[in-house]
């Protein structure tokens, strides 16, 4: 069983930061890079899935990943949590494929929906 973790995307410095602790009784949230506290409005946490892309970098929910799948095409999705599972929607079409069908090699983190927005803009 993997272990639960975040990244976060820092709304007010606009940047992704590693996720140290989640403090929910007191409501903060304290992020890598210094002394960095912030409460669950000011963050979008994005969830570990528990694999890795072909590099060995974690993928979260939020990121945008390329994959090749068995029909030989490219193609770009970005990592979504929906009825209990992690999937990868297609960006050009919406249609989503489990993500735990594939291997980790099969796989890699292009960027994320915060940093790249335009990725998803060029995919369709």
């Amino acid at each position: 069983m993997s272990k639960t973790k975040f990244k976060a995307w820092d709304i007010q410095t606009e940047s992704m930061r590693d996720v140290l602790v989640i403090d929910w009784v007191n409501e903060l949230i304290d992020l890598s890079g210094g002394i960095i506290e912030r409460r669950p409005h000011e963050v979008v946490l994005m969830q570990f899935t528990g694999l890795e892309d072909k590099n060995g970098v974690d993928i979260c929910e939020g990121d945008i990943v390329e994959f090749i799948p068995f029909e030989t095409s490219i193609n770009n999705c970005v990592v979504k949590f929906e009825r209990g599972t992690f999937k990868m929607e297609l960006i050009r079409s919406g249609s989503a494929r489990m993500l735990c069908n594939y291997r980790e090699d099969e796989i890699e983190i292009i960027g994320n929906i915060y940093e790249n927005p335009g990725l998803l803009e060029a995919s369709k």
